[in-house]
């Protein structure tokens, strides 16, 4: 390999950037009308665009995807009892458990899906257990039949994290992400496939917890009727009208993207040839959304070993997850998860976005199949 260090840097992910024509357009709507947030015109639409998009029916907007977290938690009326959970996961997914009066009960991982081990939550499910908060990780839907399953057997609530899966589609189209939870979340930020730059949003099954968290979000105001309905549960978590307009004019751009996405993800498969690599397993049900290109290595030694090179060529990457959430301090129960906490140690993101380039992809992946 060549020892020439590359000059201009190699980001991690580049966001989709706002078609200009629709969000100049957009923008000088707002600074003639002064309306720039309170669930006025712009957050609207887009919340009509999502629900097409996604085809489901309740459908809100919120300021971040922690909040949306929260919030779902809350119009669920959970409070000091405990909701399982994967410690493979962003630390929003256990903070949104702890900041809600509640208590993280963790369940380990398949390390092959990488996601929460259905087949191992009935045993941590105790009087106390009101809900299971499942993250469909790298854009690997979990077992949600085997989940829902348990969840009715001990009537118990579902909330899915889906940011990883914004345009992940079925095959099937009964098998639509965005039905299966009583609540279904997505992290709207920057480096998410499709973004407001900062956001979120949550889908609900039922219309009652879309009307409660339509409340909830906006400190109890219903901007439809003007009227206030106070809840020491409320807090603010409008998105406001600019964020909006930045979704509304990349919302098209989406599909074209993970096509582009999908060559570069490919070409990474045909030039990582080190046997020593491997990948999270396919899922022949869904189509993926490319959001992630994710490695793992043989050991901690290997991954910092090739993080190491990657950085002194001005590469970029990310150890994704670098914790694994049952090691943290939530003061409640210590359960050890020996598969996330292997993983985590091994796991490793990779540069991917439409327009990275293939000599730059080759560069990385001879550095990676030479230190790895």
């Amino acid at each position: 390999m060549k020892n020439k260090i590359n000059k201009v840097k190699i980001f991690l992910t580049r966001p989709i950037k706002p078609d200009q024509f629709i969000f100049n357009k957009i923008k000088n709507k707002i600074f003639k009308t002064g309306f720039y947030t309170n669930q006025s015109e712009y957050v609207v639409k887009l919340e009509s665009n999502l629900k097409k998009y996604l085809k489901c029916k309740n459908l809100l907007l919120v300021s971040n995807g922690t909040l949306a977290l929260e919030l779902a938690i809350k119009s669920l009326n959970i409070e000091n009892h405990e909701i399982i959970l994967s410690p493979f996961s962003w630390i929003s997914t256990a903070t949104a458990v702890y900041n809600t009066n509640n208590y993280p009960v963790f369940v380990d991982i398949d390390k092959e899906t990488m996601n929460i081990n259905e087949f191992l939550i009935e045993k941590k499910i105790t009087r106390k257990t009101r809900a299971i908060l499942a993250t469909h990780v790298y854009g690997y839907p979990c077992n949600f039949y085997k989940i829902k399953k348990l969840a009715k057997k001990y009537n118990l609530k579902i909330i899915y994290d889906c940011s990883h899966c914004f345009g992940v589609e079925p095959i099937n189209k009964k098998n639509n992400l965005w039905h299966q939870g009583d609540i279904n979340i997505c992290s709207l930020h920057s480096t998410k496939l499709f973004h407001t730059g900062e956001g979120g949003l949550v889908v609900t099954k039922k219309k009652k917890d879309f009307e409660k968290i339509k409340l909830l979000r906006a400190n109890g105001i219903n901007f439809e009727n003007k009227e206030s309905y106070f809840d020491p549960k409320v807090t603010n978590a409008k998105l406001s009208e600019m964020q909006a307009a930045i979704g509304l004019s990349i919302l098209g751009k989406v599909k074209n993207e993970i096509s582009k996405r999908k060559k570069v993800w490919n070409k990474y498969k045909k030039y990582l040839n080190n046997l020593k690599i491997y990948f999270q397993k396919d899922n022949k049900k869904f189509r993926k959304n490319y959001q992630y290109m994710m490695i793992f290595l043989k050991n901690n030694k290997k991954l910092n070993n090739v993080t190491s090179i990657l950085s002194r060529n001005n590469i970029d990457f990310r150890k994704y997850y670098d914790v694994s959430l049952n090691n943290l301090n939530f003061k409640y129960k210590k359960i050890e998860c020996k598969i996330s906490s292997d993983i985590c140690t091994r796991a490793l993101a990779l540069p991917i976005y439409s327009n990275l380039k293939n000599k730059q992809i080759k560069k990385i992946c001879e550095i990676i199949n030479k230190y790895s």
